[in-house]
C-alpha cells in the first residue's frame, strides 16, 4: 500500500516538474527568439516582424507540447520504442491521415520564407477570399473580410495570392460630360476646384488627371488616376464622385444621363 502511494506521489511529482520545465522552457525560448527577431528589425515594429513572431510562437508551442507528451508517457513508465513498434500500423494510418497537416505546415513555412504576405497585409486568395491578414500560423491563415467576418483558411489551400499591400494601388476612374462642354474648362474645374478640395480630405493620396479616355456615342469620357491604400479605394472614389457632381453643377457642366424619347402616334 505504501509502495503504491509512493509511486502515485512520484508520478504526480514527475508530471508537475515536467510541466514546470516545459512551461519555463517555452517562455524562455519564445522571449529569446522574439528578442532576436526584434534586434534583426532594429526594434522597428513591422508586419514582417509580427509574421515571424507568429510563426515562431506556433513552432514553439507544437514543439514543447510534443516534448511534454513524451515526458508524460515516460512518467507512467511507458517504453516509447516498444509503443512505436506496437502501433506501427496505426502510425502508418495516422501518417497518411496527417498528409494535409504536413502540407499545411510546409505551405505556412514557405509562405513566411518567401514573404508572400505578412500580418497586416490586405490580400485576396483565388478570388474567393479577401481581407486583412490578422494571423499566420504553421497550419492556418486567418483574415478579416471587409464585412468584418473572420475567415480561417488551411495553408495547403492557399494559392493564387494577390497582395494589395506590397505596393500602392492605382484606381483608374472614368467620368463623363456632354459634347457641348469646353474640355479645357472641364479640365480647369477638375484640377483647380475639385482636386484641392479632394486633397483636403486625403492629403497623402496622389490624384492625377489623365485626359480624355473615350469619345462615346453621347458623351466625352475622361480618366482620373488615384493612388491609395487598396482598402480605402471605395470611400475615396465616393468622395471624388461627390465633388465632381457638386462642382460640375456649380459650373453648369452637363453630366449626360439616359433619356427615353416617347413618340405619340
Amino acid at each position: 500500500m505504501i509502495i503504491g502511494l509512493k509511486y502515485i506521489y512520484m508520478t504526480i511529482l514527475k508530471l508537475f516538474l515536467s510541466y514546470v520545465i516545459i512551461f519555463i522552457g517555452k517562455k524562455t525560448t519564445r522571449r529569446i527568439i522574439n528578442d532576436t527577431i526584434k534586434r534583426k528589425f532594429n526594434n522597428e515594429h513591422s508586419r514582417r516582424e509580427e509574421t515571424l513572431k507568429s510563426i515562431v510562437d506556433d513552432l514553439i508551442k507544437y514543439t514543447f507540447n510534443t516534448i511534454l507528451l513524451i515526458f508524460i508517457l515516460l512518467s507512467f513508465g511507458i517504453d516509447l520504442m516498444a509503443l512505436i513498434a506496437a502501433v506501427g500500423v496505426l502510425s502508418l494510418i495516422i501518417g497518411i491521415a496527417a498528409q494535409s497537416l504536413i502540407s499545411d505546415m510546409l505551405n505556412g513555412f514557405f509562405t513566411v520564407i518567401e514573404g508572400y504576405y505578412d500580418i497586416g497585409d490586405y490580400i485576396s486568395i483565388k478570388d474567393s477570399y479577401e481581407g486583412e491578414v490578422i494571423s499566420l500560423g504553421i497550419k492556418t491563415t486567418t483574415i478579416v473580410s471587409p464585412a468584418n467576418i473572420m475567415i480561417t483558411i488551411p495553408n495547403s489551400e492557399i494559392s493564387e495570392i494577390r497582395n494589395y499591400s506590397k505596393m500602392e494601388y492605382i484606381n483608374y476612374i472614368t467620368y463623363s460630360f456632354g459634347y457641348k462642354e469646353d474640355i479645357l474648362i472641364v479640365k480647369k474645374v477638375i484640377e483647380e476646384d475639385i482636386f484641392p478640395k479632394f486633397r483636403k480630405h486625403y492629403p497623402k493620396t496622389n490624384i492625377e488627371y489623365l485626359g480624355v479616355e473615350t469619345l462615346a456615342a453621347s458623351d466625352v469620357q475622361i480618366m482620373i488616376a488615384i493612388t491609395s491604400d487598396y482598402r480605402e479605394r471605395f470611400i475615396i472614389q465616393r468622395t471624388l464622385t461627390e465633388l465632381i457632381k457638386i462642382e460640375f453643377d456649380k459650373n453648369n457642366i452637363e453630366i449626360p444621363f439616359q433619356q427615353i424619347v416617347i413618340h405619340n402616334t
